[in-house]
């Protein structure tokens, strides 16, 4: 079995493709200023499964806002809140996850614990920054047991200014190979 993460090489840096769509947000939106939606995600690697915030097999505690550019709801979409303790759930099965959003600019960016199959919780750190950064990846499983797991994002810091955004997630699917020995067998 092959797994490989739901990162291609051109992602390591922000390049000009990921900019925000121009289209500047819906005063209703309740995003930061200068936090368009974005009209480009990051290229999926083969193998890998995108959701949307969107998509019903995620469960959003009280305390989210949802927005779209889109008059159907249906793409350009982001799921925000301002509260921290609220929580996301997700069911799903892959051998990792990745979980991307935007960073709002300002000194202190929203900060979320992630916990897979209810293990300790991981808190990646988000830096500072002097603009709203889309496609920006938030949280990485690495490697797990490929098969049904339980993801619980938790937003531990966040703002009216600077509220956690998620737009998107990656779901890596192992790959199975087969061997010269298993092609061969009667």
């Amino acid at each position: 079995m092959e797994n490989r993460g739901c990162t291609s090489a051109h992602e390591k840096h922000q390049d000009s493709d990921n900019q925000s769509d121009g289209t500047s947000p819906n005063s209703s939106s309740g995003l930061p200023q200068g936090c368009s939606l974005v009209n480009k995600r990051r290229q999926k690697a083969p193998g890998c499964q995108s959701r949307n915030d969107n998509d019903g097999s995620l469960q959003y505690s009280d305390g989210w806002n949802f927005s779209s550019s889109d008059p159907n709801g249906l793409i350009h979409t982001v799921h925000f809140t301002q509260t921290p303790g609220c929580a996301i759930t997700l069911m799903f099965n892959a051998s990792s996850i990745t979980v991307f959003g935007l960073v709002p600019s300002g000194s202190s960016p929203p900060q979320a614990s992630y916990s897979i199959d209810g293990a300790d919780p991981i808190s990646p750190h988000m830096a500072s920054t002097s603009q709203c950064v889309p496609n920006q990846q938030l949280f990485d499983s690495g490697n797990l047991v490929a098969g049904v797991h339980n993801l619980t994002i938790e937003v531990t810091t966040a703002s009216k200014d600077q509220p956690y955004i998620l737009d998107y997630l990656w779901m890596h699917m192992a790959i199975h190979r087969q061997t010269r020995y298993s092609l061969l067998r009667w």
